[in-house]
C-alpha cells in the first residue's frame, strides 16, 4: 500500500480523527530516548519490538523501534549517504524513486503495528529530517502528528556523539546545527512543543504537563501520578556529559552555544518558540551555508574515521564469529562428552543395580544354605540318636532271647 493512500474507510477515518502520534525529534544523544520512556510512562504506545539497553551507551534502553529505524537508514541508504551527513538536501529529498521500498515498508510497518492505538509515538534522529514524510503517513491515516522537539547543550550531545562515532567534535557540532535547523523548519506553524534536556532531568512532570497542553494533548496517566516512576529512570548518572563552563573556542561552537540559547528560550516562553526561533534558526542557517565548504574537511575526515571503525568493527566482527563458532564447537563437544559420560554413568548404575542384586540374592542362598545346613545337621543328629536307640533295643532284646534260650 502506498503511503499516500488512505488505509480505512471513510467510517474508520472518521473515528481515527482523535488519534495522534508524538515524535521526539532531537539530535542523537540529546536526551531523547529519556524522553520516548517518560511519553511511554505517560501512556504512549512505542511499539514492541524496542532497541534494548546497551551498557555504557544507552544504559537504560534507546526506546527506538527497531524495524523503523531500519527502515530509515534503508532510506538513506538508498540515496547514498547518512542521516548524519554533512550535505545540504533539496526539499522532499526523500521523495524519489529509489526511496519507494523503504517509504513502503514504513508504511507497513504503521498499519501493522499502529492501527488500533489512538496515541503512539517514535523516537529515532533520522526523524528531524524525515518529519515531513512522517507528516505525510501519519495525515493519510487521519492521525495528527505530534512533534516534541528536545534539545541538549551542544557540546554535551555533539561531544557525546563525536565519542560514539568515532569522529571529532568539530564534525559533532556540525551535525548538530544541520540536524536541529533541520527540526525547526520541518515543524515550523505546526502544534509544536520545545524542550531542553535539562529541564527534562529537573521536573520531568512540569515538563510532562507543558507539552501536553502545548499539544492539546491529554495524556492517558497523569504526569504526577507519574513522579515515583519518573523519579527512578531519569537519575542524574544519564547526565554523564557535561558542558564546560568556558567561551566558546571557535566560530562552529559559537553558532551552536546561540542556536541551543534560541531553543532555551522557546523552551520557556510559548512566545519565543514561534516567530523568533524561525529568525534565529534562519540566521545560524545563513551562517552555516556560508562555512558549508570549510564543512567539506570535517566530513570527509569523519568519513574516514566512520570507515576505518567500519573496517576495525567488522574485522573485530570476523574475530568474534570464529570466537564464536570455536565456542559452539567447543561447546558441543562438551554436550556430546557429557552424552556419553551420561550414558557411562546410566550403565554403571545399572551393572551396580545388577551387582547389588546378585550380592542380596547370594546373601539370600548363603543364608538359606546356612540354615540348610543346620537343619541337616539337626536331622543327622537325630538319626544317629534314633539309631542308638535301635541298636540299644535290640541289644537288649537279644540279652532277653540268649537268657530264655538258656533256661530252655
Amino acid at each position: 500500500m502506498s503511503e499516500a493512500t488512505p488505509h480505512a474507510s471513510a467510517k474508520q477515518a472518521s473515528e481515527a480523527t482523535a488519534r495522534a502520534a508524538v515524535l521526539v525529534l532531537g539530535m542523537a544523544r540529546s536526551g531523547t530516548s529519556a524522553l520516548a520512556h517518560v511519553l511511554e510512562l505517560l501512556g504512549v504506545a512505542l511499539g514492541d519490538e524496542l532497541k534494548p539497553a546497551k551498557a555504557g551507551a544507552n544504559d537504560k534502553g534507546y526506546f527506538e523501534h527497531v524495524a523503523l529505524h531500519a527502515c530509515h537508514v534503508e532510506l538513506f541508504a538508498a540515496l547514498g549517504h547518512d542521516w548524519d551527513t554533512l550535505a545540504p538536501r533539496p526539499p522532499r529529498f526523500w521523495d524519489v524513486p529509489a526511496t519507494a521500498p523503504a517509504r513502503a515498508r514504513l508504511a507497513e510497518l504503521l498499519d501493522r503495528e499502529f492501527r488500533r492505538q489512538p496515541l503512539f509515538g517514535f523516537k529515532d534522529p533520522e526523524l528531524c529530517l524525515l518529519f515531513p514524510l512522517w507528516e505525510e503517513l501519519l495525515a493519510a491515516r487521519a492521525t495528527r502528528a505530534l512533534p516534541v522537539v528536545i534539545a541538549r547543550h551542544p557540546e554535551e550531545s555533539a561531544g557525546s556523539f563525536a565519542r560514539l562515532r568515532e569522529s571529532g567534535p568539530q564534525h559533532g557540532l556540525a551535525v548538530w546545527l544541520q540536524t536541529m535547523v533541520a527540526a525547526e523548519r520541518a515543524t515550523r506553524g505546526r502544534p509544536r512543543a520545545f524542550v531542553t534536556y535539562a529541564q527534562l532531568l529537573a521536573d520531568p512532570c512540569a515538563t510532562a504537563e507543558r507539552i501536553g497542553g502545548e499539544l492539546q494533548l491529554e495524556w492517558p496517566r497523569a504526569p504526577r501520578a507519574c513522579a515515583a516512576e519518573f523519579a527512578a529512570f531519569l537519575d542524574r548518572e544519564l547526565h554523564r556529559h557535561r558542558a564546560r563552563a568556558t567561551p566558546p573556542e571557535n566560530a562552529l561552537e559559537a553558532l551552536a552555544l546561540r542556536l541551543y540559547a534560541a531553543f532555551e528560550r522557546a523552551a520557556v516562553d510559548r512566545s519565543a518558540a514561534d516567530a523568533p526561533l524561525a529568525a534565529e534558526v534562519e540566521a545560524v542557517a545563513a551562517e552555516l551555508a556560508a562555512v558549508q565548504p570549510l564543512l567539506a574537511p570535517l566530513a570527509d575526515e569523519a568519513g574516514e574515521r566512520a570507515r576505518a571503525a567500519r573496517a576495525q568493527r567488522e574485522e573485530l566482527r570476523g574475530e568474534f564469529a570464529a570466537a564464536a563458532a570455536a565456542r559452539d564447537l567447543a561447546t558441543a563437544e562438551l554436550l556430546e562428552a557429557r552424552r556419553v559420560a551420561d550414558a557411562a554413568a546410566a550403565v554403571e548404575a545399572a551393572l551396580r543395580e545388577k551387582v547389588a542384586k546378585l550380592v542380596a540374592e547370594s546373601d539370600s542362598l548363603r543364608h538359606a544354605f546356612a540354615k540348610s545346613s543346620s537343619a541337616l545337621a539337626h536331622r543327622r543328629r537325630q538319626v544317629r540318636l534314633l539309631q542308638r536307640g535301635a541298636l540299644a533295643r535290640l541289644a537288649a532284646l537279644l540279652r532277653r532271647l540268649r537268657r530264655r534260650w538258656r533256661r530252655a
